[in-house]
């Protein structure tokens, strides 16, 4: 038999988030700056990924290969790819932010509806 249990997030054990008093400042800050550099990760490939479709653009014109066409459509799937990435992720932080700002004490909180 699997001994392996999962639990909800913040309940295990001592170390559970609803056994601690204070607030951890570094998770916090820590999640919030590992996001931060997936975006600016992501940003940097989306402007390397521009840049070498204004140089197959460039490339294309001068030489007219076929070939620059097919690469050009896998750059430009990858760019679409990325922005639909930053756009998922701008939309949750978005939705998390104003779950947090507008909270009511009355209510919990629900990701995802």
């Amino acid at each position: 038999m699997n001994k392996f249990q999962v639990t909800p997030f913040g309940t295990m054990g001592d170390n559970s988030i609803n056994s601690k008093k204070d607030s951890d400042k570094n998770s916090f800050k820590e999640s919030l700056t590992g996001i931060e550099n997936h975006w600016n990760d992501l940003n940097l490939d989306l402007d390397k990924k521009k840049k070498d479709l204004e140089e197959l653009d460039r490339m294309d014109k001068i030489y007219s290969m076929d070939e620059f066409e097919f690469i050009k459509d896998k750059v430009i799937e990858k760019i679409q790819s990325i922005n639909q990435e930053l756009l998922n992720i701008q939309k949750i932080m978005w939705d998390v932010r104003t779950k947090i700002l507008f909270y009511n004490s009355n209510e919990h909180i629900q990701f995802g509806s």
